[in-house]
């Protein structure tokens, strides 16, 4: 009973990360991601997501050859300069 009751709440705890840890796309519905602009795309560090326009999909682009997209700079770095950051969840989904 024990073991069915801990498989169930890690289960739960798979699905809500899951939930929770979408790809990082934003809505593009608040003024702050008009004005953040750049996001990571949480399951490919070599892209990230810009908002252009409000209320319009949040569009997908590529960092250059061998850099990746380093949240903290807003920008593509280098691999090397590339550090691990807990993922973040932008103000509103699509």
């Amino acid at each position: 009973m024990k073991l069915c009751i801990a498989v169930a709440f890690l289960m739960t705890i798979g699905v809500s990360m899951a939930v929770i840890l979408g790809n990082g796309q934003p809505g593009c519905k608040t003024a702050t991601e008009l004005v953040v602009k750049n996001y990571r795309n949480l399951w490919d560090p070599t892209s990230y997501w810009v908002c252009e326009e409000k209320n319009v999909a949040a569009s997908s682009k590529k960092c250059p050859d061998m850099t990746a997209w380093d949240d903290s700079e807003k920008k593509c770095v280098d691999w090397e300069l590339w550090a691990w950051l807990d993922p973040v969840e932008p103000p509103s989904n699509p």
